[in-house]
């Protein structure tokens, strides 16, 4: 969230564990409603371990399709953050 503030704008942010579970959203003020769907999939999709702008990059180039679901976030800007307690990967955020 502090980095979309100094880049001005409002977003939402979600905050999985490593197991695709919720451990926070956060929304800022003046952030779309819709997006906030959209965090909870880029986050649980961050956790294969790309950006969801790579993976969709990776099926485009291998010519494979993912099996439809509605939690993984294909294309657009995929901010993901690797969350770390004493040095290990605790959760994601989209």
């Amino acid at each position: 969230m502090a980095k979309a503030r100094e880049l001005g704008v409002s977003e939402n942010v979600a905050i999985l564990d490593d197991g695709g579970n919720s451990q926070g959203l956060g929304r800022m003020d003046g952030a779309p409603i819709p997006t906030t769907e959209m965090a909870q999939n880029k986050a649980y999709t961050a956790l294969f371990g790309v950006s969801t702008q790579s993976f969709s990059t990776l099926l485009r180039a291998t010519r494979r399709f993912w099996p439809a679901s509605p939690r993984l976030a294909y294309g657009g800007v995929g901010w993901r953050f690797p969350i770390k307690v004493n040095g290990e990967v605790s959760g994601r955020s989209g």
